[in-house]
């Protein structure tokens, strides 16, 4: 076998080891379990996300899309042992979803007429159909998170508790969120827009 230098390819991580204890302990809900698991395999998901996705599409937001899933279905899996497998169906069915998504996506942004540019520090009508556009194309948890905290401008703490999540896990679905946001305003030649939206609610 020919092992090329890491110039030419990603570095491959080792599948790690996973006890079926500790995916049934993760299944039940103990941190400490969810923690090693996360831990053990989000290198290997991201190289995943990397390789089945390719460069168009961010590696690091599709695996934590795929853990959010991970997280809310694994009580789901009969057989822990399968846990390797069952993890990198749900990382294709990640990819495929963003990649169906993003080609409605370019669809719809076809039919779309562009909005009329902003009057400086005004609000203007075309701002919150913008944003309702922008921000259907968020992963559910993503969308909660961005339209609690900027869009109803409540603040992280309060956002964590009508989630019943971490202020931690609201802060980086948040960051993920309005990265996602201004790469798809980028996109679509909208991005002095949305920073004038997100700027009003700050």
């Amino acid at each position: 076998m020919i092992r090329r230098g890491p110039s030419r390819l990603l570095p491959i991580m080792p599948t790690p080891t996973t006890p079926p204890d500790l995916v049934r302990a993760a299944a039940a809900g103990d941190p400490a379990a969810w923690d090693r698991l996360l831990t053990a395999w989000l290198p290997v998901v991201i190289g995943w996300c990397r390789r089945l996705g390719g460069p168009d599409m961010d590696a690091e937001d599709l695996a934590h899309d795929t853990f959010l899933k991970v997280f809310d279905r694994l009580g789901q899996l009969r057989d822990p042992v399968a846990f390797p497998a069952w993890l990198y169906q749900a990382t294709r069915d990640t990819i495929r979803k963003r990649r169906a998504r993003s080609a409605r996506w370019g669809r719809v942004l076809a039919l779309l007429p562009r909005p009329a540019p902003l009057r400086p520090h005004l609000p203007d009508p075309h701002a919150g159909t913008l944003m309702l556009r922008l921000l259907q194309e968020l992963p559910d948890a993503q969308r909660e998170v961005v339209v609690l905290c900027v869009v109803e401008e409540r603040t992280r703490e309060e956002a964590a508790v009508l989630l019943d999540v971490p202020v931690g896990t609201v802060k980086s679905r948040m960051r993920l969120g309005m990265t996602r946001l201004r790469t798809l305003a980028e996109e679509v030649g909208l991005i002095t827009e949305l920073e004038e939206v997100v700027a009003w609610r700050r």
